[in-house]
């Protein structure tokens, strides 16, 4: 996976969301261990669904792989626990923690 300066430089080649995309970066940044189920995200910014944070979070991934010249998908910033592995009933997303750095390097997190 890519360094945190590579993730950096990245995120601050591209259009800084605003908004609800930002809520669900902080509260996912925020969160213990930096795990979340979609449900939740989506609750933190204020989306109907999870699909809304799956679409961001892609849509963010496609930008960010762009600009590191590498094809990669979601998993580029987050990794996941399927409900098995996560002893409940959904997926959890942690986010990567070099993503984390370079999101609080950048200023799109406090």
């Amino acid at each position: 996976m890519s360094s945190v300066d590579a993730f950096e430089s990245a995120l601050r080649r591209i259009p800084r969301p605003r908004g609800r995309q930002l809520d669900f970066l902080q509260a996912h940044y925020d969160a213990r261990a930096r795990g979340l189920n979609a449900k939740k995200l989506a609750k933190a910014a204020r989306y109907k669904n999870y699909r809304a944070i799956n679409l961001h979070y892609g849509l963010l991934a496609a930008r960010v792989a762009q600009e590191l010249r590498i094809t990669a998908g979601i998993e580029l910033l987050v990794d996941s626990l399927t409900p098995h592995q996560a002893s409940n009933d959904e997926w959890v997303l942690i986010m990567r923690p070099n993503f984390a750095r370079a999101l609080k390097k950048a200023g799109w997190v406090s």
